[in-house]
């Protein structure tokens, strides 16, 4: 959360051209656009498919993919779609970091990372409204530790890696999360904007 200091240099706007440029990037009404998007594709192939366990997802995706094409098969291309700015090359050096770090990074992400992220009050009461924050906090604790061990293994994220298919499954899982918000009359999006969106995600790559 933003400290009294940090909520007074805000207050004081961008003090050089350099600073206005991140200001008007990262004002309140374009962050506000983004609250209002989720993730198209894969919430047209979870509203077609009835949910199962998380890798099940993916599974039913291919395996509509190859039967009916359409929104499936939209989804698949764009996730193997790599874009021009994408340097793999350049991540290596993250991605080793990451693993000699194994144990420093998993007390960071339990100590830090995760309980940050439990303090956004609109995020947070997504885990609430699924029960995820009260019943099974250390399995989801273990998810996604898994999650950050597979998207750093020998082939990081490169398409068809393991570390690719986990971010492919954790999309689908978003999207069956906010197929069932949708039809909870607890959530409110004028309150809490739409679940699990651009910004919210965003900001959950920042944490960590």
């Amino acid at each position: 959360m933003a400290t009294p200091q940090e909520l007074a240099r805000f207050e004081s706007g961008p003090q050089n051209p350099r600073e206005r440029v991140w200001w008007d990037r990262y004002s309140h009404e374009r962050l506000n656009a983004w609250r209002q998007v989720q993730d198209p594709l894969a919430d047209r192939c979870a509203a077609q498919i009835k949910f199962t366990r998380p890798s099940g997802l993916l599974e039913e995706v291919e395996k509509r993919a190859r039967e009916e094409g359409g929104d499936f098969q939209a989804f698949l291309d764009h996730c193997y779609s790599v874009p021009a700015w994408v340097d793999f090359d350049a991540m290596e050096l993250g991605r080793r970091m990451y693993r000699r770090n194994g144990a420093l990074q998993g007390l960071v992400l339990m100590c830090s990372s995760l309980v940050e992220g439990y303090a956004h009050n609109k995020p947070s009461q997504v885990l609430v409204a699924t029960g995820r924050l009260q019943k099974d906090v250390s399995r989801r604790i273990y998810e996604t530790g898994q999650m950050l061990h597979n998207i750093v293994g020998d082939d990081g994220i490169r398409p068809g890696s393991l570390g690719h298919r986990t971010l492919m499954e954790v999309r689908l899982l978003h999207a069956a999360v906010r197929q069932f918000l949708a039809n909870n009359p607890r959530w409110d999006n004028a309150k809490y904007d739409l679940p699990i969106n651009q910004e919210d995600m965003a900001g959950t790559i920042l944490e960590f």
